[in-house]
């Protein structure tokens, strides 16, 4: 309030307004530092905040782009363009303007978390991948980065990586339920190709996984619990696993016996030609 005609302090200010849920102060705050110079970018981003924050997305659309014929090199217009794409549903400009906004700024972990997001559901993993690893190395200590790694890991088909990225997110935060029945999905489709893992163990991790996502999500998530259908054909296959493996250790089992009853005769007939040729050669003499 001391220094008003400072226009980048008033830019943070109106900016820490608005995470403060303050959206009325911050747009006037905005406003009246744009009265001083209506084309500084910085309080552009601070006013389509608010306007956002306040339902007003039009406004918030038309002052973004207004702001980027003004700035096209400022980050955070292009990542505020990109969400106002992706709440109208136009995925791939979203995807264009995080992909901007990484761009000119490489140390945006923001824009790169909502670029992964986008690319992963996408199904370009390889991308995505890229995203959560900058990510995660600007914010290494945000769990939701390491929720995200371990979710393209997983897409990927690379287990190890992904379940340790998983336990380092349970290790940050040990309540978080999305991370167990996540874990769960990574053990059913991995089966036998997880590492030091059969199929039939790998079958009952994932049953265990999704067991403590029900403990964790609580009573309140019964009604629309998503773990049913998994359990019922988990344990199906759980049960032909079973069944398979012991037809298996009967077979193995059969085929040693007949070894073992077949050993003996072979020893007989084995021993009877070296007991003919001393007879023959005792005559001889």
């Amino acid at each position: 309030q001391r220094w008003v005609r400072n226009l980048a302090l008033q830019a943070i200010y109106g900016d820490v307004l608005v995470q403060a849920g303050r959206n009325d102060e911050a747009w006037k705050v905005a406003r009246e530092a744009l009265r001083r110079n209506e084309r500084y970018a910085p309080v552009m981003v601070v006013l389509a905040k608010a306007s956002a924050k306040r339902g007003r997305s039009e406004l918030a659309e038309s002052i973004i782009e207004q702001g980027l014929k003004i700035d096209p090199q400022n980050a955070e217009l292009h990542y505020l363009d990109a969400q106002m794409k992706l709440e109208a549903e136009r995925l791939q400009e979203a995807i264009k303007a995080l992909q901007e906004a990484t761009k000119l700024r490489p140390d945006y972990a923001e824009a790169h978390m909502a670029l992964g997001q986008l690319l992963l559901a996408g199904a370009n993993y390889e991308e995505a991948l890229r995203s959560f690893e900058a990510a995660a190395k600007l914010a290494p200590e945000v769990v939701s980065v390491h929720v995200n790694l371990g979710e393209a890991y997983r897409a990927l088909r690379r287990w190890k990586a992904a379940k340790a990225s998983y336990d380092r997110a349970l290790r940050m935060q040990a309540n978080l339920a999305d991370v167990h029945f996540n874990l769960a999905l990574m053990y059913l489709s991995a089966g036998a190709e997880f590492p030091g893992m059969d199929r039939l163990a790998a079958l009952q991790q994932s049953q265990k996984e999704f067991g403590e996502y029900r403990r964790l999500a609580g009573p309140g998530s019964a009604k629309d619990d998503p773990t049913k259908p998994y359990l019922e054909d988990i344990d199906r296959q759980i049960q032909r696993e079973k069944r398979r493996i012991e037809r298996e250790a009967a077979q193995k089992k059969r085929e040693a016996d007949r070894a073992k009853r077949a050993a003996p005769a072979a020893g007989g007939e084995g021993s009877a030609a070296p007991a003919a040729k001393d007879a023959a050669a005792g005559g001889k003499k």
